[in-house]
């Protein structure tokens, strides 16, 4: 695995660094490499459709090659990992914080700052952690479904 970035604008990061932020799952207990594989396609994707011309061509044979540039994981890893290197970290990171939860820590935290939070040297960030549903839950949608009241479930109407 290389040390380049994977994409100059949209994810200038390594792979070696992107993978350190993916949380330890399974037997292993390692990142998954397979969990790049997103960031990689849609990577390429997006550097085929640059050399490509694109005039005169439909909107929806070229969306999906743009994907790159209005993906929330890309805009999400992207900001998060540059504040995570930043050297003001603690700072930048209170900052993100009190303007998306107010100034106030929640109680259940049990600190009273934000700064205290973020000001551990044990400080980590992950993406996508991989949480399977509990199995009381899997049963329950399947129950629905077998007894065709899945619409009971579904939060938005499909048509």
């Amino acid at each position: 695995m290389c040390n380049e970035k994977m994409q100059n604008k949209y994810l200038p990061f390594s792979k070696k660094e992107l993978l350190l932020h993916f949380a330890p799952v399974g037997k292993e207990c390692e990142p998954n490499e397979n969990q790049l594989n997103y960031y990689i396609r849609s990577i390429e994707n997006y550097e085929k459709y640059k050399k490509e011309t694109i005039l005169g061509k439909p909107l929806h044979e070229i969306k999906g090659s743009c994907q790159i540039q209005k993906d929330e994981r890309f805009w999400t890893v992207n900001t998060l990992m540059n504040i995570f290197y930043s050297s003001n970290r603690v700072n930048d990171l209170c900052l993100l914080f009190e303007k998306a939860f107010g100034k106030k820590v929640p109680i259940s935290m049990e600190i009273n700052s934000w700064e205290k939070c973020f000001s551990s040297n044990n400080l980590k960030l992950y993406f996508e952690v991989d949480l399977p549903s509990p199995a009381i839950y899997k049963e329950k949608l399947y129950s629905l479904y077998k007894e065709d009241r899945i619409q009971e479930h579904q939060i938005i109407p499909f048509q």
